[in-house]
């Protein structure tokens, strides 16, 4: 498959922004650490609902703290969409325009 510029450029952006943000807890192959950080290769949340994972990033949940004001919506969605399809994962991928609403 021929990915196009765009859609390249987005994915480049979520794995960077997931590196130099999500990385450090959650791992950058996505298998986190065993009863500290939870995976998110084949996690359910992640591979269930887009928002969820929007929701979780902006508000935070237990150890992990809430980006709202930290990221920007575009950085929210290329990380969400990118962690949806990274490693096993697969999937849709979540609007901008969903994001911004979640606000």
């Amino acid at each position: 498959m021929i990915l196009s510029s765009a859609v390249f450029a987005a994915e480049e952006s979520g794995e960077t922004l997931f590196l130099a943000n999500c990385a450090e807890c959650h791992q950058p192959d996505g298998q986190g650490i065993p009863n500290v950080y939870p995976a998110l290769d084949g996690n359910e949340t992640v591979q269930g609902s887009g928002v969820d994972v929007a929701l979780v990033l902006r508000i935070g949940r237990g150890e992990m703290p809430s980006f709202k004001d930290s990221l920007s919506s575009e950085e929210v969605t290329a990380i969400v969409n990118y962690v949806r399809n990274a490693w096993s994962n697969s999937g849709e991928e979540v609007s901008v325009e969903t994001i911004s609403n979640l606000q």
